[in-house]
């Protein structure tokens, strides 16, 4: 109980942050800015809705990437929204978002980026969590990104947190 209280605890507390930095009662550093992984200057967001999703994308790893037919499909979807939770990327390799990152860009019309928590897991099997965002739309603070603290190992794989910022609509 003391564990599910704290992780509610840890949950309100990004909540209420959120909602601080969102209001304008917080100002977090404009130094936290992400990195450009596209050239030319970043579109203007024309809207002032934001649409997140998140997606268990199974086993996410190499062989899924050189699946043309699914990564057509998973690119597709994923176009629709300006963040995106990705859960179980599964590779050895560290390239596999930033390979569907360059597919998300492809053409030169979108602005996608990337952060990625470590490798979590008690097997053998470990996986990790990434968010996807639109730079046209989303800042995310890199130094905000953590996993929630476990200290009793009640989980199998601690959620990943990260703080995000809608850009101004034109």
């Amino acid at each position: 109980m003391k564990r599910i209280s704290s992780l509610f605890m840890a949950v309100v507390a990004v909540a209420v942050g959120a909602l601080l930095v969102n209001s304008g009662l917080i100002k977090l550093p404009e130094s936290l800015t992400p990195r450009a992984t596209s050239t030319g200057p970043i579109p203007a967001r024309q809207t002032d809705t934001i649409r997140v999703a998140t997606w268990n994308i199974q086993t996410f790893g190499e062989a899924k990437l050189q699946d043309p037919l699914a990564m057509n499909v998973i690119v597709e979807v994923l176009r629709n929204f300006d963040v995106i939770a990705i859960q179980e990327v599964r590779a050895q390799s560290q390239e596999v978002v930033p390979q569907l990152v360059a597919m998300l860009n492809a053409g030169g019309q979108h602005h996608y980026d990337y952060v990625i928590g470590p490798r979590l897991g008690r097997s053998s099997s470990k996986e990790q969590y990434a968010f996807v965002f639109d730079q046209a739309s989303i800042e995310v603070d890199r130094y905000q990104l953590y996993t929630v603290n476990d200290p009793d190992d009640l989980l199998h794989r601690e959620p990943l947190v990260g703080w995000f910022r809608a850009r101004a609509a034109t």
